[in-house]
């Protein structure tokens, strides 16, 4: 059986039903190769040729997760995979495997800025923190603490 890189089905992730309920988005081998091409070009500059260790905490069945994480993480990168959000053993983790690439949404950040133990944890070596899936609001662009960057 060949592939049309073209026309057949890769995958079918959800979009967030923002507009409302959620839609399956058919997309094929080359929008994926083409999704996957594009953001590594984009983040190339942060990554500068280097391994990062790069936290995995977005869904793999989201295009956020699929894309950004899985597709551009595997390629320049190791992946700490998280089943589920805890954001104790989320920042603990960061501290354990040195996370260099933080990928997140919105509403994460605002939990992880105003969790009550965050001051507790280093997170030094996180040198990016990426915002995806949503616009990240400028107050909290601007509320980032200790050091590493937070935009």
């Amino acid at each position: 059986m060949k592939i049309d890189v073209d026309e057949d089905l890769a995958a079918l992730p959800y979009t967030g039903g923002t507009l409302g309920k959620p839609k399956g988005v058919m997309l094929t081998h080359r929008n994926l190769v083409a999704c996957r091409t594009q953001f590594l070009k984009i983040v190339e500059p942060f990554f500068k040729g280097r391994r990062h260790v790069i936290c995995a905490l977005m869904p793999f069945y989201h295009i956020y997760g699929q894309v950004v994480i899985m597709g551009g993480g595997l390629a320049r990168g190791t992946l700490v995979v998280f089943p589920r959000l805890n954001i104790d053993a989320l920042l603990k983790a960061i501290e354990t495997y040195k996370i260099t690439i933080f990928y997140g949404i919105p509403a994460l950040y605002n939990m992880i800025l105003n969790h009550d133990r965050l001051d507790f944890y280093d997170l030094s070596s996180v040198e990016y923190w990426f915002s995806g899936a949503d616009v990240l609001p400028w107050k909290l662009r601007r509320s980032g603490r200790r050091g590493s960057e937070r935009t």
